[in-house]
């Protein structure tokens, strides 16, 4: 995988047993305003069940002048919906990073179409497995 995938891992973290990143590194990383990001994922078209399981409302106190602070919105994001989320997104580093998740999917396919054992394919620990029946040319 490329340099800005592995960038990223630094913002993926374990809460309560997943792997989530923010809406926070999300707009960090890909150069967007916070706000602009909360709004995209408040106007995705995915169902409830998908933005339950996959997007997790959050509070963090903000410190503001005077020793002040104000509460500030932000989600807690799964890998799935992280991908939802930034497929809608646009601009040169969006595009690499899609070209980049794609070439991915590719070279698994490909060491797939390769391996006549049906052996586990070793990983780096961050690889998706995904068996290819000859005979019916189906992925599952």
């Amino acid at each position: 995988m490329s340099d800005m995938i592995h960038s990223l891992n630094s913002e993926i973290t374990i809460h309560e047993g997943r792997a989530v990143t923010t809406s926070i590194a999300v707009a960090s990383f890909f150069n967007k305003q916070l706000k602009h990001v909360l709004a995209k994922i408040q106007s995705l078209k995915c169902s409830s069940g998908f933005t339950s399981a996959n997007f997790s409302a959050q509070v963090q106190h903000v410190g503001i002048c005077n020793g002040a602070s104000r509460e500030s919105k932000y989600y807690e994001i799964t890998k799935n919906g992280f991908v939802f989320l930034v497929m809608g997104f646009t601009g040169k580093k969006t595009a690499a990073f899609k070209e980049t998740y794609i070439a991915e999917f590719d070279r698994m396919e490909a060491e797939l179409h390769r391996s006549e054992s049906r052996e586990i394919i070793q990983g780096d620990g961050h690889s998706l497995l995904i068996h290819f029946d000859r005979k019916t040319n189906q992925i599952s």
